[in-house]
Order: structure tokens, then C-alpha cells, then sequence
């Protein structure tokens, strides 16, 4: 975070305009953190393990000059494998992000979207043929709140978003998550509800202490309540 580089800085008279920069950059991060934590309950509610995580490269002979360039190779190819979908009847879902940033500073594309009957590798890189395609299930890459840090690593690493940038871009018709407000009375301790178990090996409950103080998450899941009637 920001927010600990700006710690370690070496110390300096301090000013009203400098408080307000440097919260301001707190507040960044604690946006970028709670994005990245929005985006793994939005593919938490609209994917399985089993579902695609897909990262579009460029070879030298196809990289675009920029983002603006790039930009307009993702709606080709979207539509190529929406066609795909449409053959076989199913809806074309997905979440995607650019990023050019980092690293190598080399435009490149992620996205998830569901795994279909008939769906291959090759066949991804065929309708691409711009550079390398790498595909993995969102369970191999190490499940959803590995890809939710993978697809939000560039503004949590460089500390912002690009001018006019959102952090990710949905399909339409997702499922979106609901947010449950439980107000607890003074020295009440919050129980999780019956059958809740660690969410991908998370700590539970687990302690954390940062600038904002300290504060205890449980992060879990519910089994799945199937009902029948009679």
C-alpha cells in the first residue's frame, strides 16, 4: 500500500495540504482493496473452479502502439467467441481487464468467462492468433480470490488506475452479490451462521491490525440450501 511507503519516508515538517494528500492516498488504497474484494464475490456468484480464467498476449509482429489501439482487438474477439456460444446455445459471460502497466510494460488482456461444451485451448488461441493465449480453470489458477488479485494487481502495485479506467469490466446480466448489514448491541461478538466453513483456506476468524486499527474478518461459506415441495 502506498500508505507504508509514505511511512517509511524520511520525516518532514507536516501541513494541512500534505495530511490531505496522504490521506488521500490511503483512501486509494482502501478503494483498490475493496474493488478487488468486490470482484471476487461477483465471480464467487457467476462461476465455478471449473470455469475459464484466460490472459491474451501480443507477439512482436502484433503488439499494439497503446491502450487505445489494444482496446479495440477485445470486442473482435469477444464477438468471435460469442458466436461460439451462441452455436451452442449458451450466453457469453465475462469479466475483463487491461492491463500494459506493469512489468514490461506490454499490453495484455485478462478475462473469466465459463467453460462450454466443446470449448478446447486451441480454440482460443485460434481466434486470437495475435500472440499466446494461457488458459487455466479458475480452480488451477488457485481459485477465486487468486484470480480477483491477478486481475486487480496493476492498480493495487502502481497505486492507481489509468485516466478513465474502470478496474474491470462485467457482461451484462451477472448475478450481483448481496450485502447483509448486521448491526451487533455494545460487547456483542458476531457468530457465524450454522454450517459456515473457511472460504479457500482463509484464517476464521482472523485478526488483522493496520493503520485503521484492528479488526477481526470471517471469511467463510454457507453449504448450499436445496429446497423441495411438496
Amino acid at each position: 500500500m502506498r500508505a507504508i511507503e509514505l511511512a517509511s519516508a524520511p520525516a518532514r515538517p507536516r501541513t494541512r495540504a500534505a495530511r490531505q494528500f496522504e490521506t488521500s492516498l490511503v483512501q486509494e488504497a482502501v478503494n483498490i482493496k475493496t474493488a478487488c474484494m468486490r470482484l471476487e464475490f461477483l465471480l464467487y456468484a457467476n462461476f465455478s473452479l471449473t470455469d475459464w480464467f484466460v490472459t491474451l498476449t501480443y507477439d512482436d509482429w502484433h503488439l499494439p502502439p497503446g491502450f487505445d489501439a489494444a482496446r479495440k482487438n477485445q470486442p473482435a474477439y469477444f464477438r468471435k467467441l460469442r458466436a461460439h456460444r451462441k452455436a451452442e446455445g449458451l450466453p457469453f459471460d465475462y469479466v475483463y481487464v487491461m492491463e500494459g502497466l506493469h512489468g514490461e510494460h506490454r499490453v495484455h488482456h485478462h478475462f473469466v468467462t465459463k467453460r462450454a461444451p466443446g470449448d478446447t485451448r486451441q480454440l482460443f488461441a485460434d481466434l486470437w492468433q495475435k500472440g499466446y493465449v494461457d488458459i487455466q480453470t479458475i480452480g488451477e489458477f488457485g481459485g477465486y480470490r487468486a484470480v480477483a488479485r491477478y486481475m486487480t494487481k496493476e492498480p493495487r502495485k502502481t497505486g492507481k488506475l489509468r485516466v478513465g479506467a474502470r478496474m474491470w469490466t462485467p457482461s451484462k446480466g451477472l448475478i450481483q452479490p448481496e450485502r447483509a448489514d448486521i448491526e451487533l448491541a455494545p460487547g456483542e461478538h458476531y457468530q457465524p451462521p450454522t454450517g459456515a466453513t473457511a472460504f479457500e483456506g482463509a484464517k476464521f476468524p482472523e485478526r488483522i491490525e493496520n493503520t485503521f486499527g484492528t479488526f477481526t474478518t470471517f471469511d467463510f461459506e454457507l453449504p448450499e440450501i436445496t429446497t423441495s415441495h411438496l
